[in-house]
């Protein structure tokens, strides 16, 4: 029963990513012509970056950066995101589902890096193509809401028809509240798609 439940908490909470990134996609700057994220020791990132300050969006612990799984190999292939020699906060130490100095401690969900924290989502737009629609952004840039009194989780056993049942429901929304915190990164991931 309770995997069950795990289980419909987590089609509820890749429909929230979903429509967050739905929102997300409504931005309209962008870095440019597709690229991959290691081209020009990682160009894409820099232009992102550049971008949000620019735009005076401040830099204070709140970036962050929704990517495939390809935009994030091509990020540890930099000697600068990689290297000890160029990082005092090492990305790969609060990396998804386990912090790597301690596993049984628990990580945050993201990789750290240049002041951006960085999640890796499998719903992007196009992942796995040459038209992978990545973000970075200001966490005040996108407003997402949640029901959470109107949350209806249940959970049952059908005796006469002999099987286990689980649902759960909410309403929630999410929308741009601010474009000039929002970059869209244009990247080619095609290079990591199976052959």
């Amino acid at each position: 029963r309770a995997i069950m439940q795990m289980n419909t908490m987590s089609v509820i909470n890749n429909d929230m990513d979903a429509a967050i990134l739905a929102e997300l996609a409504n931005g309209t700057l962008d870095t440019g012509a597709t690229a991959t994220a290691a081209a020009s020791s990682g160009a894409i990132v820099s232009k992102a970056i550049a971008q949000l300050i620019n735009n005076g969006v401040p830099w204070d612990g709140n970036i962050f950066a929704v990517v495939t799984a390809a935009f994030m190999e091509y990020l540890s292939q930099l000697a600068g995101f990689a290297s000890a020699d160029y990082v005092n906060v090492k990305p790969f130490v609060n990396y998804p589902g386990q912090n790597a100095g301690n596993e049984k401690a628990p990580g945050q969900g993201w990789y750290e890096w240049k002041g951006v924290k960085w999640i890796m989502s499998s719903q992007i737009s196009g992942a796995g193509t040459s038209a992978e629609l990545c973000y970075m952004y200001h966490r005040s840039a996108i407003g997402h809401a949640v029901n959470s009194a109107g949350i209806d989780s249940q959970i049952g056993y059908d005796g006469e028809q002999d099987y286990s049942w689980a649902r759960c429901s909410l309403f929630h929304g999410a929308k741009l509240l601010q474009n000039t915190g929002v970059v869209r990164m244009l990247h080619d991931g095609s290079a990591f798609v199976a052959t």
